[in-house]
């Protein structure tokens, strides 16, 4: 995944555990409104990960760990905010924002 600069998930409903990990070109995830799951470090270290479209029911734990370029994560209607933290499991690394919800 040495290239990849942008991921549009269309038709999926499940990324699994350290699926992108490592990507560090991918700059911009747009999910599918039917994602269901996003695996453990499924995004881990991308670090020009720049913004993400999220829509997953279930984020597992540090999904989006070491994103540290992350600007702008955007929830569906399934998440009305911006977190740190869900479910008890740390989701971002180094987040800017201060609602976490447990």
């Amino acid at each position: 995944c040495d290239s990849l600069k942008k991921i549009t998930f269309e038709k999926i409903d499940t990324i699994g555990p350290e699926a992108f990990m490592g990507c560090i070109e991918l700059k911009e995830v747009i999910f599918s409104e039917n994602m269901k799951f996003i695996g453990e470090r499924a995004f881990y270290k991308c670090i020009s990960l720049k913004k993400a479209y999220v829509t997953a029911e279930t984020i597992d734990n540090e999904a989006f760990y070491w994103c540290t370029g992350l600007e702008d994560v955007e929830f569906s209607d399934r998440r009305q905010s911006i977190i740190c933290a869900y479910q008890n499991k740390i989701i971002f690394t180094l987040c800017k924002y201060e609602r976490s919800f447990f």
